[in-house]
């Protein structure tokens, strides 16, 4: 028997029987104290029945007020008496009844005895010969009752000590019954521990000092049928092991000397013309190093180059898209053949922003700068946003969308911000590239337990095994270079790299004149724990900004003049909020202290000092550190941002601006600047000095 198994039998005996002992040990002497508290009470009694005959007779000697209270005073004590005696024990029960049944005789017998005392109203009265032999008997008959509750209550002490004997004895019973337990489980334990374990454990202190001092033929012999054969098994396989690598290495042994000879001549040989070309393999190490140096200075001068590009690029956009957005939305209306224009403007000014997004992607992609945050994304407001975006294209061109009618919730592990990228490509593409009258459908399964695939089927022309061969790769329009449709031939190309990034996958399904099917395969993962937001607090502070409040200042800091103008124009569009400009970051400076404006915008390549240097400055300055500073740059390269967001800019938007979010940045902030603001009205110990609007 294993001596795992023994213990948790000797565990659960002792368990088992050693509280049962002793409980029914301390249950009889329980037992033994309520026999000694009946005892006690039943020679009160038998005391109480001899007060009370002598009651008896001064009552019907005195007929006094005072006898028949001592009367009723003993009575209530001897009921008291069996009160405090067990009723239900079996051995006393007869007992307590009779003396119950004397005691209510008793009390009848007793009333006759009672008369009215003389008093000076009533003249004195002898008793009648017939009330006088009433009485005498009424006295006998209540000394009888007393001297034969007497009798009984020397009958109780006698049942009672009776029963003590007996539960004296159960208890001595179970006091040895205890005592053998524990003596066999510290038998067995000593057993267990001396035979089982400590002889083996001698013989296994043995055995290592003969495998110690080289001698490893020599085996243990165990044969128990537990964790000790278990382990002395293991012991002698390892001895046998180690013996056979003693013969094999005494054999290896006796050949190593001619080895070494051999080995000596060829390493002698070897180091010659090792010496002849140590100096070639110290030339191409060199060379490695430079190219690598060279390789690196290359790698940051192609990154120079993007972020400058996407820079020199963004800045005149800015121009031509925010004030094609302004004309487009001014009022009054301008007319339907300038509208026209300016739709032709602000088409173009998008498209050659998305050229610019594309290629800078994959750059970033191939340079293996791209930059990725893994989280759960819903796959629910995935394709609500995605629907939201790519909706009017497709109302644009007649396409019916179809989107999957969703009932659980499910994530899917990926970056949200590049996801949604995807995703919209694919769409955009199916639309582009169907016709009118289409169809654009959307689905998704669950694959394989932990892999979501997402499907976008369009009833476009189809391609060719041929054009599916050639799909992703860059610049390859596939044949439709003389299309009406747009585009680079390097979208797809970058949704695949994307998607290969998020660990997921991608794949294609077409048919000429059926149309094409794209997938997406991402590996499905739980929601994280939501925060509690408080959304609905900041709508309300945010209607409360968009409607009647005082006026309040915006500091923008911009050295271009284009850029200047095209934002005066869209804070000009809230009455509420008026502009304030400087042309470099020290003036920015000077102008949030003097003013203290509710919020400032700052480019980020001013001339002087920087922007970012010029929102430290502000940060670090008690007067203006609770100012949020919105970054608005042309520098638009994910790294940029994130370092940008990183040294502490409370938002980055980036150029060219868009309305709808440049605004609705603004009027979020604008809110969060009041909320704090009343704040710091409740609790003015922690405003800022010199903190105003």
């Amino acid at each position: 028997m294993k001596i795992r198994t023994q213990i948790n039998c000797l565990l659960l005996f002792g368990a088992l029987v050693i509280p049962a002992t002793v409980g029914m040990a301390l249950m009889a002497a329980r037992h033994i104290e309520q026999d000694i508290s009946d005892i006690r009470a039943a020679e009160d009694l038998i005391i109480s029945a001899a007060q009370l005959s002598q009651v008896v007779v001064e009552t019907a000697l005195f007929h006094e007020a005072r006898s028949q209270d001592q009367w009723q005073r003993k009575i209530a004590s001897m009921n008291l008496q069996i009160g405090r005696m067990r009723p239900m024990l079996t051995a006393v029960q007869p007992e307590l009844e009779r003396i119950q049944k004397k005691i209510a005789l008793m009390q009848t017998i007793y009333a006759r005895l009672i008369r009215p005392p003389d008093t000076p109203d009533m003249p004195l009265r002898r008793p009648s010969a017939l009330e006088s032999a009433v009485e005498a008997r009424s006295v006998a008959s209540l000394l009888v009752l007393t001297q034969e509750v007497t009798g009984i209550a020397h009958e109780l002490i006698g049942a009672t000590r009776a029963v003590q004997a007996g539960t004296l004895r159960d208890m001595q019973i179970y006091i040895g019954l205890f005592l053998l337990a524990i003596s066999a489980l510290i038998g067995f334990v000593w057993h267990l521990v001396s035979r089982r374990i400590l002889q083996p454990l001698r013989v296994f202190e043995l055995a290592t000092h003969h495998v110690a001092g080289g001698n490893y033929v020599h085996r243990l012999g165990l044969r128990q049928g537990d964790e000790i054969g278990e382990l002395a098994a293991a012991f002698d396989g390892m001895a046998a092991r180690v013996e056979k690598a003693d013969v094999d290495l005494k054999a290896h042994r006796d050949n190593l000397a001619q080895e070494v000879v051999a080995r000596t001549a060829e390493l002698t040989a070897a180091k010659e013309g090792a010496e002849a070309l140590s100096v070639v393999l110290l030339e191409k190490n060199v060379a490695l190093e430079e190219a690598r140096l060279v390789a690196e200075k290359a790698d940051r001068a192609k990154s120079d180059f993007l972020s400058s590009m996407s820079h020199e690029l963004r800045t005149p956009l800015n121009a031509i898209l925010g004030f094609a957005q302004l004309i487009d939305s001014a009022t009054p209306p301008i007319s339907a053949a300038h509208k026209r224009y300016i739709e032709q403007i602000l088409k173009g000014g998008w498209y050659l922003l998305e050229l610019i997004n594309e290629i800078l992607d994959l750059a970033l992609i191939e340079s293996g700068k791209a930059t990725l945050s893994p989280e759960p994304v819903s796959l629910l407001s995935l394709l609500l946003e995605c629907r939201a975006m790519v909706e009017p294209q497709a109302n644009a061109q007649q396409i019916t969308l179809t989107f999957p009618q969703q009932h659980s919730a499910q994530f899917i592990e990926a970056d949200r911000t590049r996801i949604k990228q995807v995703l919209i490509n694919l769409l955009s593409n199916a639309i582009k590239y169907n016709h009118p009258g289409g169809e654009v459908a959307v689905d998704w399964t669950v694959r394989h337990a932990d892999r979501l695939r997402i499907t976008v089927r369009d009833t476009g022309s189809g391609m060719s095994e041929e054009q599916l061969g050639q799909l992703f790769q860059p610049f390859n329009r596939l044949g439709r270079e003389t299309g009406a449709e747009e585009g680079t031939g390097i979208g797809l190309v970058v949704t695949k790299r994307l998607v290969d990034l998020m660990g997921g996958s991608i794949g294609v399904h077409s048919e000429v004149g059926v149309g094409s099917t794209f997938w997406i395969e991402f590996t499905v993962t739980s929601p994280k724990q939501l925060q509690h937001d408080d959304a609905e607090t900041a709508d309300q502070a945010l209607l409360q900004v968009r409607d009647g409040l005082p006026q309040r200042t915006v500091l923008y800091v911009e050295d271009n003049t284009a850029n200047l103008d095209l934002v005066e124009q869209l804070i000009a569009r809230r009455p509420n909020l008026q502009l304030l400009s400087a042309a470099n970051g020290s003036l920015g400076v000077e102008f949030a202290r003097a003013h203290q404006p509710a919020l400032v915008l700052m480019d980020i390549n001013l001339p002087g000092i920087s922007g970012v240097t010029a929102m430290k400055i502000l940060q670090a300055d008690p007067s203006t550190a609770h100012i949020p500073v919105i970054a608005l740059s042309a520098n638009a390269m994910p790294n940029e941002i994130q370092r940008g967001l990183d040294a502490g800019f409370a938002r980055y938007l980036t150029k060219p601006i868009k309305v709808n979010e440049f605004m609705e940045t603004l009027d979020e902030m604008l809110a969060s600047v009041r909320r704090d603001a009343g704040t710091a009205i409740d609790h003015p110990a922690s405003a800022f000095p010199g903190a105003a609007e």
